[in-house]
């Protein structure tokens, strides 16, 4: 089973009524940053794949994805992200078929 990787812990670009994590955010347990080395060494510590997961982990800049995803291609031969599906842009699509990255999209909407 992969790990869950959360690098910028609950944050995320909308506001979903009904998102499990809002009383988080809420209390501000917001990651304000994250260390590319401590993802790494906690799939490495499991021996697993891992999964890059949030609030909407697509918010990390394309170019610590891509050594995300690259490190995990090399090593696991598989990656994953659970995303809203907001941010998907040509890039990503370009990173998720090189790298082995499985999608898993949210389709439940916002708040109006």
């Amino acid at each position: 089973m992969p790990v869950e990787l959360r690098p910028l812990g609950v944050g995320c670009n909308i506001r979903c009524h009904y998102c499990y994590q809002n009383p988080e955010r809420e209390s501000g347990a917001v990651a304000r940053g994250y260390d590319l080395d401590a993802m790494k060494m906690a799939a490495e510590r499991e021996r697993t794949s891992f999964t890059l997961f949030g609030g909407e982990p697509l918010l990390i800049p394309e170019s610590d994805l891509k050594e995300l995803w690259s490190w995990g291609w090399e090593r696991f031969r598989r990656n994953g992200v659970q995303t809203n599906g907001v941010l998907i842009n040509e890039n990503h699509i370009r990173m998720f078929k090189q790298y082995n990255v499985g999608v898993g999209i949210r389709l439940t909407g916002r708040e109006s």
